[in-house]
């Protein structure tokens, strides 16, 4: 009976030791599997060593944080990859989102650098400048973003440059020449800046239709010449004159102006003879009874023709930017406001100019008629239109065609050899003088209505195609004012 305690504890005992040793055993195993996978982890090889800590459980010392590095190790392999296939983008993200994870901050900049460089060496400077900016000074990342800088204001002033050029061949000159101005010497911006201003200027002064003494000059919306009346000096010989932009006639001579800034004439008078070959850059032009006067984009101005008056002695005139021709005088606007005035009875206007300067302040148009020794033609007189839409006059007066100091709200002026019209901003004309000696008939009810008329042609000019004959066929042209016209007739019907 006292044997058998003593073989019941042997056995415990027994039993324990067994226990114990596999326990030890088993430890030392899983021990054994830790360094391992640890050796694994630091040969790169994580994907081995995820499952070897999957296997020791999330119990075992900190087998779940070592797997979460594993992880991060896949991926910063995942990232080498890409650096080493050049596939810098998908580097760089991955290394960032690794933080602090081995050198990942180090290869996140380097890859994001390298990246940077294949933009700039595709031309895709945009992008490539965010991605070196955001380098700062690492290795030339500065010098780089100067070049994208560089290229992207390259790429900038070549679009902008195509587009003012696209403008010019759309003849909106106007913006056009607010595009070059912007580019500076960019290419050949500088050339385009004068040609723009040139072109506004031309258009900006110049006539489409012009009378004659007994003849009619005009331009048809394709700039070719119409004339009609009186010829005997072949002042309306102008069949084949094309690509106009303005058009003038008075006495037995007419010039035209042509788009390239070069001008034609017709007719001459007896003894005389005018040679305009030569004449370019001219911005305006206007005719005389045997002269005529050409504006230069420089602010000179050429005169050829008769000169016996005087009235082609402009040669020493400068900063002038508009002219107009009497009979035998020739006026000039200059920028400052100085009024100009060379030929018959030029003097006597000047001194009444000086004698009244308070009035001839901030001209901004003129116009000038007669000037002649013959008693049908009027010894002249010069017609200013002022900045506040009033209008002074100096000269022969014998038929009140200087009466216009009650005249307001004027927005242009044109004088003949004895008489001076002023256009109403309204679109209505003044009507002659009630003193006028040879008074000329109207119908006053017709007269009441003449802004309706004014008013639709000023709404047809309202589209821009239509105002500057941009149509290049009559086609084309005419079915521009049609459908405008149909958009008018809407609106007053509705």
């Amino acid at each position: 009976m006292k044997r058998k305690p003593i073989i019941i504890f042997g056995a415990v005992a027994a039993l324990l030791a067994v226990y114990f040793s596999l326990a030890f055993l088993s430890r030392t195993n899983l021990q054994e599997q830790y360094e391992a996978a640890e050796n694994l982890m630091e040969q790169s090889k994580y994907d081995d060593a995820i499952k070897i800590f999957q296997q020791l459980g999330p119990e075992y010392k900190d087998s779940l944080a070592r797997i979460a590095y594993a992880r991060l190790g896949l991926d910063y392999n995942d990232a080498q990859k890409y650096y080493e296939n050049e596939e810098y983008k998908k580097a760089a993200e991955i290394f960032k989102s690794l933080g602090d994870f081995k050198d990942s901050n180090e290869l996140a900049i380097e890859s994001t650098y390298q990246y940077a460089i294949t933009l700039f060496n595709e031309a895709l400077y945009e992008e490539a400048l965010a991605n070196f900016q955001e380098l700062g000074d690492y290795q030339l990342s500065k010098l780089y973003a100067a070049k994208c800088s560089l290229e992207l204001l390259d790429e900038m002033q070549e679009r902008i440059y195509k587009e003012a050029t696209r403008l010019y061949d759309c003849q909106e000159y106007d913006e056009a020449l607010q595009y070059f101005e912007e580019l500076g010497d960019f290419e050949d911006s500088v050339a385009m800046v004068q040609k723009c201003k040139d072109m506004v200027n031309r258009i900006k002064l110049s006539t489409t239709i012009s009378a004659g003494q007994r003849y009619s000059l005009g331009i048809t919306s394709y700039g070719d010449a119409l004339s009609t009346g009186y010829n005997p000096y072949g002042q309306s010989n102008i069949e084949g004159w094309s690509d106009l932009l303005s058009i003038s006639g008075q006495g037995v001579v007419s010039i035209g102006l042509k788009a390239d800034g070069t001008v034609v004439t017709a007719g001459v008078g007896p003894g005389d003879s005018i040679d305009t070959s030569e004449w370019k850059n001219i911005i305006a032009v206007s005719a005389g009874e045997r002269y005529v006067a050409g504006l230069k984009n420089d602010g000179t101005v050429e005169c050829q023709g008769h000169g016996n008056d005087g009235q082609t002695d402009t040669g020493n005139w400068t900063d002038v930017v508009a002219i107009a021709t009497g009979w035998r005088h020739t006026v000039g606007l200059c920028a400052n406001g100085e009024i100009k005035i060379t030929g018959y009875r030029a003097s006597n206007q000047l001194k009444e100019i000086a004698n009244h300067q308070s009035e001839w302040q901030n001209i901004i148009a003129i116009a000038a008629g007669g000037g002649g020794t013959d008693a049908d033609i009027g010894r002249g007189h010069t017609v200013g239109l002022r900045e506040d839409k009033t209008v002074v006059a100096v000269g022969d007066n014998q038929y009140g065609q200087c009466d216009v100091g009650n005249w307001t709200d004027i927005v242009a002026i044109a004088a003949g050899q004895w008489h001076t019209v002023g256009l109403h901003s309204d679109g209505t004309v003044i009507p002659p003088k009630k003193n006028r000696k040879e008074q000329r008939d109207y119908d006053k009810y017709l007269y009441k209505l003449r802004h309706l008329v004014e008013n639709c042609f000023l709404t047809l000019k309202r589209w821009r195609g239509i105002a500057t004959r941009y149509a290049k066929t009559s086609e084309a042209f005419i079915a521009a004012v049609h459908v405008r016209c149909i958009a008018i007739w809407a609106a007053i019907r509705t």
